[in-house]
C-alpha cells in the first residue's frame, strides 16, 4: 500500500477512520480490526469470569448459560430511544449507523461491513469460554497432583538395603 502524509492511498483517501474511494465511503479496515480486538479482549475477560463463577459446569453448560445479550450491549445495536447526543453512550454499531446516515447514499457500504458482527462476537465468546474452561480444568488437576508428595529412597538407603 503506497501512501503519503495526507492519507492518500491506492484504494482512495483515508481520513478520521473512513476511506473514500471516489464513489463510496467505507470504514477503514484498521477501525474494524480494532473493534474485533476489543471484542476479543472483552470475551476473554467475561468468559474467564463466567468459568470461574461456575467451576463445576462443563463447557456446553457454560456456553448455554452465558448472557450474550448483556455482553453485546457493549458493542451492538442500541434501541433508538436509548441513543443520545452524548457520544460516550454510543456503541460501535450506533457510530456506524450515524456515519451511514451522515454520508447519505455515499455511505451505504458502511453498515454491510459489520453484517456478520453478531455471529463473530458469539464465536469469540464461545472460543474464550472453551479455552478458559480448559485452563481452569488443567489448573485444578495440576493443583491436585501438586499437593501429592512421593518419597523416594535416597541412594545410600538403596545401597545398604540387603537383597
Amino acid at each position: 500500500m503506497v501512501s503519503d502524509k495526507l492519507g492518500a492511498i491506492q484504494n482512495g483517501l483515508e481520513y478520521l477512520g473512513f476511506r473514500y474511494d471516489g464513489r463510496k465511503v467505507y470504514v477503514r479496515e484498521s477501525t474494524i480490526s480494532r473493534l474485533y480486538r476489543k471484542v476479543s479482549v472483552a470475551a476473554k475477560r467475561d468468559g474467564t469470569m463466567h468459568v470461574l463463577s461456575n467451576p463445576s459446569a462443563d463447557s456446553a453448560t457454560l456456553i448455554g448459560s452465558f448472557n450474550y445479550s448483556l455482553f453485546s450491549q457493549k458493542f451492538s445495536r442500541v434501541k433508538k430511544v436509548e441513543l443520545t447526543d452524548d457520544y460516550k453512550s454510543w456503541t460501535f454499531y450506533s457510530y456506524l449507523k450515524r456515519a451511514a446516515q451522515t454520508f447519505g447514499p455515499k455511505g451505504d457500504r458502511i453498515l454491510p461491513q459489520a453484517r456478520n458482527f453478531k455471529q463473530q462476537m458469539k464465536g469469540r465468546v464461545r472460543k474464550a469460554i472453551v479455552r478458559a474452561h480448559a485452563r481452569h480444568k488443567s489448573q485444578v488437576v495440576s493443583d491436585a497432583f501438586g499437593n501429592l508428595s512421593i518419597e523416594t529412597p535416597s541412594t545410600s538407603e538403596i545401597e545398604t538395603t540387603p537383597i
